[in-house]
């Protein structure tokens, strides 16, 4: 799971439209490695999870009073190959999250 939380900014974190935009993932645990697709949870589902995640974390919590957004959370799904093959995940054999584009100063 990953909480999208951009320390309580009114904005959400870059990298969460690159998720939207190509949610086939490359995902790395230790020595595992397995290909998803990442998942924004929603509804009850989504709060059960923010929640658990605060409990553990307290900050969380603290950035979700700070901002009027609801704050993503991201869950993952194992894939087969046919699931990723129908999803948009680029070229590359083994498809990794891109990186946000620097912003313009």
């Amino acid at each position: 799971m990953i909480v999208g939380s951009n320390r309580g900014l009114p904005t959400d974190p870059a990298w969460l439209a690159n998720l939207r935009a190509q949610p086939g993932v490359t995902v790395e645990v230790g020595a595992e490695t397995f290909r998803a697709r990442a998942v924004i949870a929603a509804g009850a589902e989504r709060r059960r999870l923010f929640d658990a995640h605060a409990a553990v974390l307290p900050n969380f919590a603290d950035y979700e009073r700070m901002t009027e957004r609801e704050i993503p959370v991201v869950t993952r799904c194992a894939s087969t190959g046919a699931d990723l093959a129908r999803q948009s995940i680029g070229s590359r054999s083994t498809p990794r999250p891109r990186r946000a584009p620097a912003p313009n100063r």
